[in-house]
């Protein structure tokens, strides 16, 4: 992944640029949909809650910043060894990019295929022998 990154440490500023490796391990996610029909009972998702639990991300950073290559692997480092802190300030900005994304993403397949709420269920009387 490609990334950029500007930050103010202490009295200093740091513009870096380059290639990232990140790794998540463990993750396990929780997804709460909502969803909404109008008047012709077409479904169409308006809402997405995700809930991510990682056991353990690792970070690589080294080839951000190829002028000081000590300091991107003292900030891999420092990232990995406080990956909690670290982490929990990125993940909203990541799951409301993620969800904004698969809200866009589904709609537009709900749309091409005309989707309707009905469908998504089993009629009452499906496998009764009787019919």
């Amino acid at each position: 992944m490609k990334s950029s990154v500007k930050a103010r440490i202490f009295f200093g500023f740091f513009n870096a640029s380059g290639r990232t490796i990140s790794e998540l391990q463990n993750v396990r996610l929780i997804w709460k949909v909502f969803l909404d029909f109008g008047n012709q009972g077409y479904v169409k998702v308006y809402k997405l809650f995700l809930y991510t639990k990682i056991d353990r991300a690792v970070f690589d950073v080294t080839d951000v910043n190829y002028v000081n290559t000590d300091l991107a692997i003292v900030v891999s480092q420092w990232m990995n060894d406080n990956w909690h802190e670290f982490w929990s300030e990125f993940e909203p900005t990541i799951i409301d990019g993620f969800s904004e994304y698969f809200i866009e993403f589904a709609n537009d397949k709900l749309n091409a295929l005309r989707v309707r709420y009905d469908d998504l269920f089993l009629p009452e009387d499906y496998g009764d022998p009787r019919l």
